[in-house]
């Protein structure tokens, strides 16, 4: 309600509400203590002795801070992975599976454009036809008078045309994507970013069997290629939450892939997560609130943290990609603290 300035009505009727709920038993209280009857029944010292300890019991179960953690969704990823991506447009045709062990150089994945198909044949047949045209005038500059000066031109559009034709076929051979390092294949979740009104060319990454056939764009992510003894773990952290986390705080992680096995970890380095950049792929792994927008997206509901985590003693089990569940280690904080922190979020609007 900030936006029309009603934030200050909430805050009355959230402190009436309270009024309303506490000032019924404390007025019977204070009636029962002031009646004559009941007031001769009291023992006084034993009463203020007691009440003494209660509220220094009382005090301290508010006031000590008690351990604290922040739990939330880890996605585990091959700590600095190689990045393949698409840097000439075309269609997939062919392409490893997630997990596969590759070396360097072997080959992702395979991409088809009949538009660069078309103009290579066609570039082809004009290198074929100007080289034709000047044997032509190398020939008949002899006998004829004039034709040694069509020669320069003919030579530099020859040039022109090789020139074109090399760079097509640059761009064909990037058609076919290949391992920058070996290492395992490791699922890349790139945002799709189709043109607006249409529907998305692919789901979940580019390597999933269901998306061959897909249009791949250039700069698209396809995936990367890593370690599986280099394995670190993003957690996606709310805005609530992330105020208390710090970079050094220790992390425990639990993965299904080793039932039982908690890893350790540290904090490395926390930043906001781009909105933009959020895929529907990424948004169901990490279980996220989710709202769709006027162009017919998925987004996030609210503002989120990534915190990302280097793990101590890597599982081998554990493959990129996969997700689980961290608990941070945060600074330890009273019941008061975490209280006063519960109203100011219930009535912040």
């Amino acid at each position: 309600m900030k936006p029309y300035g009603l934030a200050p009505v909430v805050h009355v009727f959230a402190a009436l509400t309270a009024w309303a709920t506490l000032a019924m038993p404390m007025s019977n209280l204070l009636q029962w203590l002031m009646s004559p009857a009941q007031r001769d029944r009291i023992c006084w010292p034993r009463f203020f002795r007691r009440g003494m300890l209660a509220i220094i019991l009382l005090a301290t179960v508010l006031l000590v801070p008690l351990p604290s953690h922040v739990t939330a969704t880890a996605l585990f990823d091959s700590d600095a992975a190689a990045r393949v991506y698409v840097t000439s447009e075309g269609t997939l045709v062919e392409g490893v599976t997630i997990g596969s062990v590759v070396n360097d150089g072997e080959v992702i994945a395979k991409l088809a454009s009949p538009q660069l198909e078309r103009e290579l044949a066609r570039l082809e047949g004009e290198v074929q036809e100007h080289r034709v045209r000047l044997e032509q005038l190398e020939r008949r500059r002899v006998r004829e008078q004039g034709v040694a000066a069509q020669i320069p031109s003919t030579r530099e559009s020859l040039h022109e045309v090789e020139q074109q034709l090399e760079r097509r076929r640059r761009d064909a051979d990037r058609l076919v994507l290949r391992a920058p390092r070996s290492g395992v294949v490791v699922p890349a979740f790139s945002p799709n970013r189709s043109p607006a009104g249409s529907l998305p060319g692919w789901s979940s990454t580019p390597l999933d069997p269901r998306n061959r056939g897909c249009f791949l764009r250039a700069g698209t992510t396809v995936c990367l290629i890593g370690e599986r003894s280099k394995v670190a773990a993003t957690l996606i952290v709310s805005q609530d939450c992330a105020a208390d986390v710090r970079v050094g705080q220790s992390v425990r992680l639990r993965c299904p892939e080793c039932p039982g096995n908690v890893l350790h970890g540290e904090i490395v380095e926390l930043a906001e997560l781009d909105i933009d950049l959020v895929t529907t792929d990424l948004v169901r792994r990490a279980n996220l609130p989710t709202r769709i927008v006027s162009s017919g997206t998925i987004r996030p509901v609210g503002i989120w943290y990534q915190a990302r985590a280097s793990i101590s003693q890597p599982d081998d089990r554990i493959l990129p990609g996969t997700s689980g569940t961290g608990t941070i280690s945060i600074e330890s904080e009273s019941v008061l603290f975490r209280f006063r922190r519960w109203l100011r979020r219930t009535f912040s609007y």
